[in-house]
């Protein structure tokens, strides 16, 4: 029973590193990008003679006696583009899932111009949400739809007037189709593959924290995330009577319903604690069968808090899946 109780306390412990990354699931890109030591590229090119590629410390004339000074830097973005930007940024706006999440994670919030439509929805399953509703930053005006493989939305983003658009390239347009038609700089981030390697998103908030002038909490955030994960692994390494559970309505491209789960599931690979999806190697997007959900009988069933009306409506639906409501 005690290794029962520590492996639940654990649970909650792992919510607060990865669960934040799984209430919507993007699919990751491939690149060639390399990130070394996870060690952003940002580099102040100012003693180059060429014209072309001269950049110069400038104090903006726009500063007030209370603004930093801003410098030009090139900056290497998770795609591998390099976008020169002055820091720090006084005006954002975040476009694309999980860019608002990083701007907020940050304590970047006063810098935004901007939000998506998607973003003013009820913040059940979104933590960060809650932020903007009590900083009542949903109020801000409308810079696009916003979700996986919606349309940029040009004309609201000019009008908002940012001095760079951090954007998730998981949208239906390229960055540098969005860089070329405003004319802003545009620097992209996401969380990386769907595993337990966290490299690019650490650099998503390396390089954010030097974008946004928040380069102590980026660090501060990582090596929380880093303690909380190797705490976690200390925690239930040696635990040997382990329940066995599924994880369900995992959301892929916006809500998914009970079937929807995945093998090696981050969280719980960071609690060394197997899923019932492990043994038919379901991947993320792809359905369980209702039969092998009842056939397994898993004792722990955890669901994706943001997924919880469509779980409901399949209670609704299905008496079998009735069975599973002693379990979640």
């Amino acid at each position: 029973m005690r290794s029962i109780g520590v492996w639940v306390i654990a649970v909650v412990i792992v919510i607060a590193v990865v669960a934040a990354i799984y209430l919507l699931q993007i699919p990751s890109e491939k690149t060639e990008t390399s990130y070394a030591a996870t060690t952003p590229t940002v580099t102040t090119p100012a003693e180059q003679t060429t014209p072309a590629t001269t950049y110069t410390t400038q104090t903006s004339s726009q500063a007030t006696p209370t603004a930093p000074a801003q410098k030009e830097v090139k900056i290497r973005d998770v795609l591998g583009r390099e976008v020169v930007v002055k820091v720090p940024v006084r005006h954002v706006v975040a476009i694309g899932p999980g860019a608002l999440r990083l701007v907020v994670y940050l304590n970047a919030t006063d810098k935004l111009v901007g939000i998506e439509n998607f973003e003013t929805r009820p913040p059940r399953g979104r933590d960060y949400a809650y932020v903007l509703r009590a900083k009542n930053l949903t109020k801000l005006p409308i810079v696009g739809q916003g979700g996986p493989d919606t349309q940029v939305n040009f004309e609201a983003i000019l009008k908002a007037e940012p001095d760079v658009i951090i954007m998730s390239p998981s949208l239906a347009n390229t960055p540098d189709e969005v860089q070329t038609k405003t004319g802003i700089p545009v620097i992209t981030v996401r969380y990386g593959a769907f595993d337990v390697n966290f490299t690019e998103l650490f650099y998503s908030i390396k390089i954010l924290g030097v974008v946004l002038g928040r380069e102590q909490r980026a660090e501060e955030l990582i090596n929380y995330m880093k303690t909380l994960m190797e705490d976690l692994n200390r925690r239930t390494a040696e635990i040997s009577n382990r329940p066995t559970v599924y994880v369900g309505a995992i959301s892929f491209k916006g809500g998914q319903p009970f079937t929807s789960t995945q093998a090696q599931f981050p969280p719980l690979v960071l609690l060394n604690t197997p899923s019932i999806a492990d043994r038919y190697g379901v991947k993320l997007g792809v359905h369980i069968q209702k039969e092998a959900i009842l056939k397994e009988d898993p004792q722990i069933i955890f669901i994706d808090l943001g997924n919880y009306i469509n779980v409901a409506q399949d209670f609704n639906k299905s008496k079998r899946l009735l069975l599973f409501l002693n379990c979640v």
